[in-house]
Formats: structure tokens, sequence, C-alpha cells
């Protein structure tokens, strides 16, 4: 874990070597075809009942039943604000990345973060949605959980999915946009809370499918509810290992 206490030079050679190094190695991971290590879960009230979110779907079901929870300081967001960026971060000022069981044991035996009951990790995934970040959790089905909050201002795994087109750094939800123009508005409000650079609004918002991860940031704040999720991956998707 990244800290604030780490000394600058550090940093800064972690965010050279994100920025200018990873860039060599994309083509190495896409020919290795590592499966992605994290994926994004939706934010359920963006998911309409009759799809029925499971409880690998569900951000709060996960945190709601764990036994142990912590959470810890972005690395991503620390080493941004240590090197001068992500002034204009919508992330929350109280800790976003949580863990759960067996990864909060760990940083519990290390000291580096603070244990959270259930009712406040529900509390920041509350506020985490509400500041436009996309829920990113480990891509397996497991007890011992992992959750990011993500921001394309900050992260690395947008980083590299926006910046340099690694499609793998995160598989997406079983969910993707449905977008009805005659509803539309053209205000723009879902290419603002868009992380995945993937709507543009002229006079009409414009979707690219193939950048759509189905967060549901967008149906959530969509004025003229023109835009839905719709499930087109089975349960099967998401690694049980």
């Amino acid at each position: 874990v990244i800290v604030p206490e780490f000394p600058k030079r550090v940093i800064e050679l972690w965010e050279k070597l994100v920025k200018e190094e990873m860039p060599k190695f994309i083509p190495i991971l896409e020919e290795l075809k590592i499966p992605p290590i994290l994926r994004v879960v939706p934010i359920e009230e963006t998911v309409e009942s009759k799809s029925q979110v499971l409880d690998a779907d569900s951000a709060r079901k996960i945190f709601k039943d764990a036994t142990i929870i912590t959470a810890i300081p972005c690395p991503c967001r620390t080493i941004a604000k240590a090197v001068g960026k992500g002034e204009d971060c919508p992330a929350p000022e109280s800790a976003v990345c949580m863990q759960t069981n067996g990864f909060a044991e760990a940083v519990i035996n290390r000291g580096i973060g603070e244990k959270l009951t259930n009712e406040e990790a529900l509390k920041r995934i509350g506020e985490a949605e509400e500041a436009g970040l996309v829920h990113m959790v480990r891509n397996n089905i497991k007890d011992d959980m992992l959750m990011c909050n993500c921001c394309s201002c900050c992260c690395t795994g947008l980083f590299l999915l926006n910046e340099l087109g690694y499609k793998d750094a995160s598989s997406p939800s079983r969910f993707q946009v449905e977008f009805n123009a005659e509803l539309c508005s053209g205000c723009g409000e879902c290419e603002d809370r868009c992380q995945f650079h993937a709507i543009e609004v002229d006079e009409i918002a414009a979707f690219d499918l193939e950048k759509c991860y189905g967060c549901g940031l967008c149906v959530q704040t969509c004025p003229s509810e023109a835009i839905t999720l719709k499930e087109i991956r089975p349960l099967e998707f998401i690694r049980k290992t």
C-alpha cells in the first residue's frame, strides 16, 4: 500500500513506471491473455428488478455479509496527489478502497488501514456512487473480496483502459447500457459521469458500446430516463477461481 508518508522519489518512480514504462508491456500482456484481476459491478438501483441482481453482482451484498471489513487510502489517488495531479478528483475524503474477511485481516495485521462496521462500509459505497466512482471488485466469486472505487483522473486501471487501450485491465459487468434516443434531452450529464469515455453528446448522446463496462453511472443520473442497463452476459461470465 502506498501512503502519503512514502518518500516522494518512490512515488515519482511509480508514476513513471505506470505512465512511461507500462505502455511497452501492454503487447506482452495481450499476448499472454492474462484474465482481468478486477471486474466492474453495477450500481444496483440502475438494474431493472426483473433482471434480479445476484449476490455476485451486488457491492452492498458483499459488504453487508462480510465478517470483517477494512478500508485503506487509495494508492492511485495518493500518487496523483503527491505528483500534483487529481486536483479535481470527485472522490470523497473517506477511504473507499475496501476489503473483506481474509484481505481485511491482512490489512489489520499490517496496520495499514481502518476497520469498518458493515453499516459504515455501506455508507461509503453510497458516497462513492454519489461521487461518480466505478465499483471494481475482485474478478471471481469468493468470500474474501476487495473493492476499489475508481475515477479516470487518478486510477491506474482506468488509465490502462482509457489511455493505453488495454481492455483486459478490468472485466466489464454482466450489464450494458440500452439507450432510448427519443427520450434523450442532450443535457450531457451522462457524458460527464462516464469514467470510461464511452459517451459523447452533440444534440443527443452517442454510446461507444465497445467502451461500455456496464457500471450504471450514466443511468443513475439521467434526468429523462433515456438510459437503462440490460443484462447481456450470464452469471458464468464471472470467474469462480
